[in-house]
C-alpha cells in the first residue's frame, strides 16, 4: 500500500539532496525534485531519473 507522502530520498548529480513522491508522474520525461532551499521552503527541480542516486526510501 503507498501513503500519499511516500518516496525516495536522492541526490542529484551536481550534489543537492531532496525527495521524490510516488504520486508525481514524470514531466517530459524528468522527475520532480523537492529539494530544501532558503528559508525551509521546497523548490521543484526537473532531473533526468538516470542521473539521480537514491539515498533512501520514506513511507
Amino acid at each position: 500500500m503507498k501513503h500519499q507522502n511516500s518516496g525516495y530520498l536522492v541526490l542529484t548529480k551536481s550534489g543537492l539532496s531532496g525527495r521524490t513522491y510516488h504520486k508525481d508522474e514524470l514531466i517530459n520525461g524528468k522527475q520532480p525534485i523537492y529539494v530544501k532551499y532558503e528559508n525551509n521552503k521546497d523548490l521543484k527541480l526537473l532531473c533526468d531519473p538516470e542521473s539521480l542516486t537514491v539515498k533512501g526510501f520514506i513511507d
